[in-house]
């Protein structure tokens, strides 16, 4: 049995220089192969500044480190989105089609009836108090095959119960953060200051979400 392909996003588990280095590519083979994608949902012009632009952002968060990193956070997401939306234009060009999806650059899901593997638990993964206060920065190591990954902070550890893609959190009235994004590096803002909190991190894909980190604390400026 096989099911229909489609235009893979992959790319939102690259690391920022791997989409610094993915992104042209793109625009490469759609500016080759313009009589298949003669009119892209983004125009290849606006790609080229995206790419463009996570690449300056990049640069001055390896110059400037903290500091530059919400505008390289602000960079990626857009980059993201522009993508996403490409990709999205190219399989309905492409309409099953592995060889259409290749000439763009894109790559292609499996055509094979292989159901995604739920991801394994985050790595190295590390929460501390933001400079700014009542923030705390959150990041971890890639999961390969991740889509994205789901941060909860809280200042009482909490019992967590996922069933597919729903998160159970029960805490009667205690603060709950949850963050659901495709970076691997985020923000919880808006927590209350001179708290300890507990934080744990998990992956998801289209299988599921991924088993959570052990809790640990960290204290909120």
């Amino acid at each position: 049995m096989t099911i229909t392909i489609h235009t893979s996003h992959d790319f939102n588990s690259l690391s920022v220089t791997e989409k610094i280095a993915f992104g042209p590519s793109v625009v490469t083979l759609m500016t080759t192969n313009v009589a298949t994608f003669a009119t892209p949902k983004v125009p290849l012009a606006t790609l080229t500044t995206a790419n463009t632009d996570l690449h300056t952002k990049n640069d001055a968060f390896v110059l400037n480190g903290e500091s530059a990193r919400p505008a390289l956070l602000n960079s990626q997401k857009n980059w993201i989105k522009l993508y996403r939306q490409q990709a999205d234009h190219v399989d309905g060009v492409a309409n099953g089609d592995a060889a259409i999806i290749a000439l763009s650059g894109f790559k292609q899901t499996k055509s094979e009836s292989s159901p995604s593997e739920k991801p394994g638990i985050c790595a190295n993964s590390d929460f501390f108090a933001n400079r700014t206060k009542g923030s705390i920065h959150v990041q971890t190591d890639a999961i390969k095959g991740a889509m994205g990954y789901v941060s909860i902070i809280s200042n009482q550890e909490v019992g967590i119960g996922v069933s597919g893609n729903q998160i159970v959190i029960k805490l009667g009235d205690k603060i709950v953060s949850i963050v659901v994004d495709t970076h691997r590096t985020v923000d919880h803002n808006g927590l209350p200051s001179h708290v300890d909190m507990n934080a744990t991190i998990a992956a998801f894909n289209r299988a599921s979400t991924g088993e959570f980190t052990p809790n640990v604390d960290v204290s909120v400026l």
